[in-house]
């Protein structure tokens, strides 16, 4: 059914389902979904529900239950210096349930990683910890104690840290583009050229987050996020984005990713130059069952036409807890429905950090993340982006990988297949092969690199250089919005319109063999000055640099334990 509601000239072209049509369509039968509820029921689970889709039965439970009901073990551990709590043998159903249920997800704690980075020895915000009485009263932006970076003619510094990466015609200095630089959402909307395209005003949009939605203001609140994208807009002129916030399930007590949602938050809307309302769909936590709810409440809810996934596990990881089967099923609702979910692909080149290290150090093993890896995403990877970080204008962008800084995830997925429209590009060109019914992780690229990062208010205070693929994403969903906006809203999933755009107007893949294995990967000519991508169907071929691996540099990480709130 997709490739046929994403098919030009076919009769069911862009005739996207509603969440009821779904349901009725692909959905399990109440019959069967009862059984399933029944049987948590009568193993003493409190709180039994089904979605509205039918595709999810939720319970809480104890682990000695959930042990029993499942038959297995489920044991406390260490992951690093986290503890856990993971089930050690494969969870099994009565066989009167057999057929009917796909997945068993919830029996571990493991826990997705945020995609987020900050450019080193970037002057740290101080917290705003006071109590605020109302949101959205700012009367100008507040800013950091020290100046942000400013363009410069830093054409020497960027010929010493990535002229790797640079083709050999290219001069030393002078550049027209900044390198570091710190970009505005106003200045990233300028560099990727939103002139004569409207701003997102039509279009509603939504991050998928957890953690603390009930304090009243302080370092880890939703509160404090909504506030700090007030501030935001305020600084860039954009009208005040109404906010849903839609807590799915409990509320959980994390308040150590405050920085991805207001990354998300803030790029989204600022890129997009505002949009018609933005929803926070909140779980429990950053595990795959809190995400399978939120994504499915997305789905069910059919109320905005974007979302956005900043946050991933490697793939190995959960194709070995199951959970790869289910999620897909609801995000492919999703893209029936004619809504579109970008991810970031992480930021560990073509490894993934399990299970020891830290974006690819000291081991890891060739993956892909999820849901990147998804066919019913749009992955979306990182760049460099060489622009002037003040007034916005382009000049290139090479893959985020350099000395100073790496990180732009990416590879041949294990588990997934392609997408139809993935699979008609790659196989247009390059045939059958052994990895051509193998879905290519990303899709896309855009800003990433912290060293070309976003002016982010954290708390209420500007902060420089904040990066990440969970940026690189949200960028993506921005500048979709835009496009959502002018065309009503009927372009549906962004890969599926993508892929077709792009080889309509000359894209293709260049072909090469590497240890006998058969590659492809984007090309076109560079332009005359030997940087400049070529635009092709609307997108800058990138073409220059590669990611294997995270170099060997120090780690900023923000401090995880906020001051306490003060009355």
């Amino acid at each position: 059914m997709l490739r046929h509601i994403y098919t030009k000239g076919d009769p069911q072209y862009h005739r996207f389902l509603t969440p009821t049509q779904f349901t009725a369509m692909f959905s399990p039968s109440t019959l069967v979904a009862s059984a399933v509820a029944a049987y948590l029921a009568s193993n003493g689970m409190r709180n039994v529900k089904i979605t509205p889709n039918r595709l999810l039965v939720t319970a809480d439970t104890n682990v000695a239950t959930a042990s029993r009901a499942f038959n297995t073990e489920i044991h406390a551990t260490l992951r690093g210096s986290h503890a856990v709590f993971v089930n050690v043998e494969a969870a099994q159903v009565p066989i009167q349930l057999a057929g009917a249920v796909q997945s068993v997800l919830g029996l571990d704690n493991i826990q997705m990683r945020t995609f987020n980075r900050q450019m080193p020895g970037t002057a740290r915000a101080t917290y705003f910890t006071r109590a605020r009485k109302k949101v959205h009263t700012f009367a100008k932006a507040r800013q950091d104690s020290s100046p942000l970076p400013q363009c410069n003619d830093l054409g020497s510094v960027i010929a010493g840290e990535i002229g790797s990466l640079l083709p050999t015609n290219v001069p030393n200095a002078p550049f027209t583009f900044c390198y570091p630089a710190a970009f505005t959402p106003r200045a990233y909307a300028v560099a990727y050229n939103d002139q004569g395209e409207p701003a997102g005003y039509n279009t509603a949009i939504a991050d998928f987050t957890a953690g603390a939605t009930s304090l009243p203001y302080g370092y880890g609140s939703l509160t404090d996020v909504i506030s700090d994208l007030s501030q935001m807009e305020t600084a860039n002129g954009i009208p005040q984005v109404p906010v849903t916030v839609v807590q799915v399930g409990a509320q959980g007590a994390d308040v150590s990713s405050q920085v991805e949602w207001d990354i998300d938050s803030q790029a989204a809307v600022g890129i997009a130059g505002g949009v018609y309302s933005y929803y926070f769909y909140n779980g429990y936590d950053l595990s795959l069952a809190s995400l399978d709810e939120t994504l499915s409440q997305f789905a069910t809810d059919d109320n905005a036409a974007l979302g956005n996934v900043s946050f991933g596990n490697c793939e190995a990881t959960v194709g070995v807890e199951g959970g790869l089967a289910s999620t897909d099923m609801i995000l492919a609702e999703a893209a029936l429905q004619g809504q579109t979910v970008t991810a970031a692909s992480g930021q560990s080149g073509s490894q993934c950090p399990y299970p020891v290290g830290q974006n690819g150090q000291p081991a890891g093993i060739p993956s892909v993340w999820y849901p990147a890896s998804s066919p019913y995403v749009l992955a979306v990877g990182g760049t460099s982006l060489l622009a002037n970080g003040t007034d916005g204008t382009y000049y290139s962008e090479v893959t985020w990988c350099n000395v100073l800084s790496c990180g732009s995830g990416g590879g041949i997925s294990t588990f997934e297949q392609q997408s139809p429209w993935q699979s008609l590009l790659e196989s247009s060109v390059v045939g059958p092969s052994s990895i051509a019914a193998r879905r290519l992780v990303p899709d896309m690229a855009m800003a990433a690199d912290p060293y070309t990062g976003l002016v982010t208010y954290v708390s209420g205070q500007a902060e420089a250089g904040w990066g990440g693929t969970g940026l690189a994403s949200t960028l993506a969903q921005g500048v979709y919005a835009r496009a959502m906006t002018d065309e009503g809203n009927q372009l549906g999933n962004a890969a599926a319109f993508l892929y077709p755009e792009y080889m309509a107007s000359g894209g293709g893949l260049a072909v090469g063999a590497t240890a006998g294995a058969t590659i492809a990967a984007g090309f076109s000519p560079p332009a005359p000055n030997g940087m400049t991508p070529a635009i092709v169907g609307g997108l800058n071929d990138v073409f220059l640099g590669t990611c294997e691996g995270e170099p060997n540099r120090p780690r900023v990480t923000r401090k995880k334990t906020p001051p306490p709130l003060q009355s």
